[in-house]
């Protein structure tokens, strides 16, 4: 708490000093970072429909053309 304004002078300077000192008691937070679920979660939402969409495509472009061109053409 600081100083009232009609309080002698002496008292305004020592309550400055001590606000000074005192300011920062809370501990510091860590800054926010990937966890696991969050990687679970980007993989889910984004690398499933891409991985769906890209066999799609293959599976068309085999079926029109007639290029094996899937991840099944491999094995």
């Amino acid at each position: 708490m600081g100083a009232r304004a009609d309080s002698p002078a002496g008292d305004q300077i020592v309550a400055a000093g001590k606000s000074k000192k005192n300011r920062n008691l809370s501990p510091d937070i860590p800054g926010s970072r990937i966890t696991l679920a969050g990687v679970l979660l980007c993989v889910v939402y984004l690398g499933l429909p891409v991985l769906l969409v890209g066999n799609l495509v293959d599976l068309f472009v085999q079926r029109v053309l007639g290029w094996c061109v899937g991840l099944w053409c491999v094995f």
